[in-house]
């Protein structure tokens, strides 16, 4: 279920040098901001920002968002958040002519100081072993070993395997919602489709019994440049003891149609 990285594009491809982007489904929104390529510089002493540059598309990826690593120190400090990200130095010297994020929250400047403060900004899946998601795996430790192995850990948190950043995490979702795009396709700017609406029914044959169960839409993937929609649902059946009798499962698929 591999999905194509977002592309910000400059309305009808005029070259601009700041950008906001947003994705609205339904009533929730996010919005971020999008600038052309910048570094930090000094004059006289102080530490400024440089002009950006003009860009008619760029990649909304994570390497483009506030993170990466301060090679001030002798070990090497990777920004928890972000590894891959570029404009984390914690000293002066390591943050003169390094490329600052191109991807930001409206309102919410990369820092000089306090730089664990700045938000990690982008529309991407995170990694399991970035911040905030790792802290949610639980600890491994010799009791864990002793006491839980292979079961996870008992202060483990299921929303380890939420992988979308958590102002991504919509809460219910069931299709038919209107999906607005701004400046995330080429053209005017502005791109919108509602969404199918889908009613799945799943049945599983468990020996000689059926068991009818209903499945949630869970993940939307959308990828702008394909353009493509991708619905996930997810289900469970109640199977203790009883997995290896397991035969099948049927599902069953109703459309609405959209008006």
């Amino acid at each position: 279920m591999d999905a194509k990285p977002w592309h910000v594009h400059a309305p009808h491809g005029k070259p601009i040098r700041e950008l906001e982007v947003g994705v609205k489904i339904g009533s929730w929104l996010k919005q971020l901001k999008v600038v052309g390529d910048r570094y930090w510089d000094t004059s006289m002493g102080l530490m400024f920002r440089t002009d950006p540059k003009p860009f008619q598309t760029l990649p909304i990826t994570y390497e483009n968002a506030f993170g990466g690593v301060d090679e001030s120190k002798a070990n090497a400090d990777a920004f928890p958040g972000n590894p891959v990200g570029t404009g984390y130095a914690k000293s002066r010297d390591q943050r003169i002519g390094r490329k600052l994020p191109n991807i930001e929250y409206p309102g919410s400047p990369t820092k000089k100081r306090k730089q664990e403060k700045n938000r990690v900004a982008g529309f991407g899946a995170l990694c399991s072993h970035w911040a905030p998601r790792c802290t949610y795996g639980g600890t491994y430790d010799e009791r864990w070993q002793e006491e839980q192995s292979p079961l996870y850990p008992v202060d483990f948190n299921p929303r380890f395997f939420q992988y979308a950043p958590e102002d991504q995490q919509l809460g219910s979702v069931f299709g038919g919602e209107t999906v607005s795009l701004l400046n995330l396709t080429p053209g005017s700017g502005l791109f919108e489709f509602r969404m199918p609406e889908v009613e799945l029914a799943f049945y599983t044959k468990i020996k000689h019994q059926v068991i009818p169960h209903r499945g949630n839409l869970q993940t939307l993937i959308i990828e702008p440049d394909v353009p493509r929609l991708q619905m996930v649902w997810y289900t469970s059946v109640p199977c203790h003891h009883r997995e290896q009798d397991i035969e099948h499962t049927y599902i069953t698929c109703k459309w609405h149609l959209n008006e």
